[in-house]
């Protein structure tokens, strides 16, 4: 076990996973493979990302572990717009605290902060949505919370 995380997986485990290959266009030069200057790596991810950043772990797809000879179902994540929200407020902080050396205040979050507590604090920020069934959360660390109520 790892921070929480159980090897081998239990059946109705669920766990967040990408796949990525890149490729750059090479020529062979006296045997051996060389990048040709110029010209942009080829990516390619088993579930899409958004931007090229595979260490975006909110867009991986999902795998749900079965127990064998369970039949599969479809899985659906119950908080899926709310962890794209609050992920998007995270990246949105990171931008500013990187560029103006500031956390944004809700107000300054414009839409993005819609529906969303937003609290700032000396040494950062939290971001929490609210539904009948789930409270999640965000902070500065980009650490995701979902609790059920």
């Amino acid at each position: 076990e790892h921070a929480g995380v159980v090897c081998p997986p239990k059946a109705e485990a669920i766990w967040r996973i990408n796949f990525s290959r890149v490729e750059w266009d090479t020529t062979i030069e006296d045997g051996k493979y060389v990048k040709v200057p110029g010209r942009p790596e080829h990516n390619w991810v088993w579930s899409p990302q958004g931007v090229i950043d595979m260490h975006r772990p909110e867009m991986w797809g999902y795998v749900k572990f079965m127990k064998p000879g369970q039949k599969a179902a479809r899985f659906s994540d119950p908080v899926h717009k709310e962890r794209h929200q609050l992920m998007a407020i995270y990246w949105a902080q990171r931008s500013s605290i990187s560029k103006d050396k500031k956390w944004l205040t809700a107000e300054e979050l414009g839409d993005l902060a819609k529906g969303v507590d937003v609290v700032l604090s000396k040494t950062g920020w939290t971001a929490t949505i609210e539904t009948p069934e789930y409270v999640v959360s965000i902070r500065r660390d980009s650490k995701l919370t979902v609790k059920r109520r």
